[in-house]
């Protein structure tokens, strides 16, 4: 049980990894793009998401 959640962790962990500097980086291509809207700001939504999946996983 205890391996599994391990494992379980990890995955969750890299997938953070892999997906906050993909997030930010197309977040940043969008604010270069004509339409930016600076209203819109899924950035700060999506970081606070992964900070309490990242709480969650470590607290675990």
């Amino acid at each position: 049980m205890k391996e599994t959640l391990m494992k379980l962790k990890t995955f969750f962990l890299y997938g953070l990894l892999i997906s906050i500097p993909l997030f930010v980086f197309l977040w940043f291509v969008d604010t270069l793009s004509s339409s930016f809207n600076p209203e819109y700001r899924p950035l700060l939504g999506f970081l606070q998401i992964a900070n309490s999946l990242l709480q969650t996983i470590i607290g675990m």
